[in-house]
């Protein structure tokens, strides 16, 4: 068998969103995976039955942190001798890019998914477009998560990029996320005791709480919405210190009776079935999980018209999209969104899990993926 090595910045890549992508893949190919040292790299190796290793990657810029990164990533390519090395987020991409020319690997891949570079300014968008091309240049082969981030990637390589399917790096476990399946009992209506909700119409968030979000947009947005309708909002996910939210945000987060913040949870089809619709007002996207993970639970969705999200969700079908950074037009839609009858909020939803179905099954996309490697390793 050949030997395939993932490899991604942070190992919660590999525990929830790769989730069973290594397993699966060891019937196929030899495979370890890489990522910085922790509990969810350790329950990898439990839960994917496959080898791990531990080489600490900074997320953000940190020169000497990443020589260091990069030396021990050579070192482990010359022990381990790898066929080929696919990487995932910015950091891990261009350590193993530099760790595979030096060690000859002979088939390196790197997949791009939400890129910063087209919208950021000055300086910092300079440097983070040489990056990405760079990124490009020392990979053999280049994959674009959706066809938003392959037009963007265009703008600054001519590298010939790829697409693996239709899009997005893991798929959806259609059994895991169908309401009709997952059996509750009494968790739903507990639930929603829980945070007092009765028969308000609820909005979901699931994602980093970060400005980048558009967390700050729709908080507004919620707000004045809710001077004039019986809603609730729904916030899951971490906050984040890089690229933070303003203090003015997450006080009214901590204060608004109809904001609840949940935080991080690992199962989130519980809020899912609990919510009328999910929102993602992303300033930037590759292509979201959560967005296809809301679809499958039968739920339409808000977004903004950027890369990923604009692939999923079709306007009037299978929900709404807006332009990003506008928290008038977030209260717009979601104005519209609380006076559509609830009938044709249903209809909605199951064509958003008719549209996730037919493209983005995960068998059916790791069976590509493996047609993938193997096309580049003859």
């Amino acid at each position: 068998m050949k030997k395939l090595l993932i490899v991604t910045t942070v190992p919660s890549t590999l525990r929830y969103i790769l989730s069973g992508q290594p397993k699966f893949l060891s019937r196929f190919f030899d495979v370890a995976t890489v990522s910085t040292p922790g509990a969810d790299l350790e329950n990898v190796a439990d839960i994917e039955g496959v080898k791990t290793y531990g080489i600490a990657m900074a997320r953000g810029i940190a020169p000497l942190s990443d020589l260091i990164s990069l030396l021990k990533m050579i070192w482990l390519f010359v022990r381990i001798r790898p066929d080929i090395v696919h990487s995932y987020t910015p950091k891990a991409g261009l350590i193993c890019a530099l760790a595979g020319i030096f060690t000859r690997v002979p088939v390196r891949i790197h997949t791009f998914t939400g890129l910063i570079f087209p919208t950021a300014t000055g300086l910092k968008k300079r440097i983070l477009s040489f990056l990405d091309k760079l990124v490009c240049r020392l990979n053999t082969i280049v994959v674009a998560e959706g066809e938003g981030v392959k037009n963007q990637l265009q703008t600054i390589t001519n590298e010939k990029i790829e697409i693996v399917g239709y899009g997005n790096i893991a798929g959806i476990d259609l059994n895991h996320f169908d309401p009709e399946r997952f059996v509750v009992g009494q968790t739903v209506a507990e639930f929603k005791s829980s945070l007092g909700i009765n028969r308000s119409f609820v909005f979901c968030f699931i994602g980093r709480l970060n400005k980048d979000k558009g967390v700050a947009e729709l908080v507004s947005a919620f707000i004045e919405l809710s001077q004039h309708y019986d809603v609730e909002l729904l916030l899951l996910g971490e906050i984040e210190k890089i690229n933070p939210l303003s203090r003015e945000t997450l006080d009214l987060i901590e204060r608004h009776p109809c904001i609840h913040y949940l935080g991080f949870l690992e199962d989130i089809r519980v809020p899912l079935l609990c919510c009328d619709v999910f929102v993602l007002p992303s300033y930037r996207e590759g292509f979201p999980n959560s967005v296809i993970q809301a679809c499958a639970m039968l739920k339409p969705c808000l977004v903004t018209d950027v890369p990923g999200s604009n692939e999923i969700i079709i306007p009037d079908v299978n929900g709404w999209v807006v332009p990003a950074k506008s928290s008038s037009e977030l209260l717009n839609a979601m104005t519209r969104i609380v006076n559509t009858p609830s009938q044709r909020i249903k209809e909605m939803g199951g064509a958003a899990r008719d549209n996730v179905g037919a493209k983005f099954e995960r068998h059916a996309y790791l069976e590509k993926l493996v047609e993938f490697y193997q096309e580049h390793t003859k």
